[in-house]
């Protein structure tokens, strides 16, 4: 009589398998969330700085704009205001400004190291 199934010990096996293949994933895949993340904070970083710049060379070098005036202009130069407080994947985005600069910073939210990106006038990043 042949015997169907498996036994405790294969069932075991298959177990404790798959939790090492799991121990060694789950860093990876936390660390490639976080350099996505870091990547997409300094490419609205670099969207940001390219609007502003536009704004700038459009009304005779003048900085003297909100980011959120940015996207309610006629020709719009960005589609959504990235500076109004909400946090966008891990990382909160401020801006200030004035007529001859502006500086966008990202600050990361969701590690304690306070790590932040920023970019100024000229498109002079930090990172």
């Amino acid at each position: 009589m042949k015997r169907r199934g498996f036994t405790l010990v294969e069932l075991m096996l298959v177990v404790a398998i798959i939790l090492v293949l799991a121990t060694i994933a789950l860093p990876n895949l936390l660390r490639s969330r976080l350099s996505a993340s870091q990547a997409a904070a300094k490419t609205t970083l670099k969207i940001l700085s390219t609007a502003y710049e536009a704004y700038a060379a459009d009304n005779g070098g003048t900085y003297n704009i909100s980011t959120n005036a940015l996207t309610s202009t006629n020709p719009r130069y960005i589609n959504k205001d990235y500076a109004d407080g909400s946090e966008r994947r891990g990382y909160t985005f401020t801006c200030a400004y004035d007529t001859n600069y502006y500086t966008c910073i990202a600050y990361c939210s969701m590690s304690n190291d306070g790590e932040t990106y920023s970019i100024a006038t000229g498109s002079v990043a930090s990172w």
